[in-house]
């Protein structure tokens, strides 16, 4: 006789394990209805996210083939380029019942400020995977869902 063995728990995250700095690893984004799926922010997103114990967060992001300009100051097409391959805010975090929830004080697209961003928490004793979704992209307003992986840096 063979027994089925026990399904694996995953591993839990408690707050203090979140505390910190955390690099961003990859960011991929499913469109709604199609399914299809892409690099966000690129093959080698750059960027951080940190939580601090007063219960403040920032998370910065960059696309990996962000273009520099070709002046000191960007031209308007340049200009909208860099503003449409970043994300960036900042605000207060609460983590409760395997949610993160961002209360977003200000933001890189003002239409963020003022707004609770909640992102579904998954972490496998490496990785921390926060999700978002199905609601409009920021960046392009498109339907879709998106993922970010993290790993901790300090």
């Amino acid at each position: 006789m063979t027994s089925t063995p026990p399904a694996l728990t995953p591993p839990v995250i408690t707050r203090e394990q979140l505390l910190g700095t955390w690099r961003i690893v990859s960011c991929t984004r499913e469109l709604v209805p199609s399914g299809e799926k892409t690099d966000l922010m690129g093959k080698n997103p750059e960027g951080y996210i940190n939580y601090c114990a007063d219960g403040r967060m920032l998370v910065f992001i960059i696309r990996s083939d962000r273009k520099t300009p070709v002046a000191a100051t960007a031209n308007a097409a340049e200009s909208e380029h860099l503003f449409r391959s970043m994300a960036a805010y900042g605000g207060t975090w609460k983590f409760e019942g395997g949610m993160m929830y961002h209360n977003v004080d200000l933001a890189w697209n003002e239409t963020w400020a003022h707004t609770k961003q909640e992102r579904r928490v998954r972490y496998d004793g490496r990785h921390l995977t926060l999700g978002a979704g199905p609601n409009l992209d920021p960046v392009d307003g498109l339907l879709s869902t998106r993922e970010m992986v993290w790993e901790k840096v300090s």
